[in-house]
């Protein structure tokens, strides 16, 4: 029992409404491109993404002379993409590491990063991603002078970062994202900018600048 060629037509011809069906159905639900939000409506505008779980935090510019416009957060929707903060310092990439996420057992994750304002210099601040969840962690250097807390590196359920005091001495501190949990472990320490730290099997690793030795010249240290 061959396929006649009548039946073969009306083969081709189902084949080509399921296909042309299928087509229509594929362009109902995939959705065109669309606007997030306008983080930057006066100026060119160049994200950089910090990935935390389900939601992302993206810095804007409000100007061409880089001054930030701010800390945002989506969770990929219009409705839940939000400003956070007017105080945030940028550069969500590189050495300096502006902010971090942490996890903790009970309740939202915290993330870490660096802000200043009308009454503090550049200080480390934190978010559990809402804008009545933003707030100043410490003020390190009291009053408009800056601690330029940085290198922001997550383990386990902490965060270290450097920060340096009124005079310019340069320590690792530790947090959990709370004030009375940020501490300082050391100070006087000269931190080389790479490798990079690595968080890993409990302990954080990080290159020191060894001042018995050429300048560049940066020995392994450890931190748990």
């Amino acid at each position: 029992n061959g396929i006649t060629s009548s039946n073969l037509s009306k083969l081709v011809t189902f084949a080509s409404f399921a296909l042309a069906m299928a087509g229509v159905q594929a362009a109902e639900t995939v959705r065109l491109p669309y606007l997030l939000a306008d983080a930057s409506p006066t100026a060119l505008y160049y994200p950089t993404f910090h990935l935390a779980g389900a939601l992302a935090f993206f810095e804007s510019h409000c100007d061409f002379r880089g001054e930030m416009a701010g800390l945002w957060v989506t969770d990929g929707s219009p409705a839940g993409t939000i400003k956070l903060s007017s105080a945030f310092v940028g550069g969500l990439n590189g050495p300096n590491r502006v902010l971090c996420s942490i996890q903790r057992e009970e309740g939202p994750s915290l993330h870490l990063f660096r802000a200043r304002d009308a009454e503090h210099g550049e200080e480390p601040w934190v978010t559990d991603g809402t804008v009545e969840g933003t707030r100043l962690l410490e003020d390190l250097v009291p009053g408009l002078e800056s601690s330029f807390a940085g290198r922001f590196t997550a383990l386990g359920d902490r965060a270290f970062f450097v920060a340096q005091d009124s005079e310019l001495n340069a320590g690792l501190w530790v947090s959990d994202g709370t004030t009375p949990e940020t501490r300082r472990l050391t100070r006087d320490l000269t931190f080389c900018d790479y490798p990079d730290w690595v968080p890993w099997k409990g302990e954080l690793y990080f290159p020191v600048h060894d001042p018995a030795r050429l300048w560049g010249t940066c020995q392994l240290w450890a931190s748990d």
